[in-house]
């Protein structure tokens, strides 16, 4: 999935992470890849902004399909971190990158 953030190393795709949720980087061009990621997953229904000529924005739906990807790949070992917040080099990043 390092091909998100369109890099070829994994030092420089864990620079360019940032803090994605409902509050923070909403509209980040990064919205739409994790959008796409998680339909192929089967998390996410929702529209993919981007094919519609809108603004890429991580709403409840991409929420909601980022805390089942904690829950069933991140498998945080505390509950509270299934949040859908994707935190700057935190664990549903480095998931993300390393697979």
């Amino acid at each position: 999935v390092m091909n998100i953030l369109c890099t070829n190393s994994l030092e420089d795709a864990f620079n360019k992470t940032i803090k994605i949720s409902t509050t923070w980087n909403k509209h980040n061009a990064l919205v739409t890849p994790l959008e796409r990621y998680f339909k192929a997953l089967g998390y996410y229904s929702g529209e993919i902004e981007q094919d519609n000529g809108k603004t890429p924005d991580y709403g409840q739906g991409c929420k909601s399909a980022c805390m089942l990807y904690q829950r069933y790949y991140v498998k945080p070992t505390n509950p509270k971190d299934i949040d859908g917040v994707l935190d700057r080099k935190g664990a549903t990043w480095r998931k993300l990158l390393l697979g």
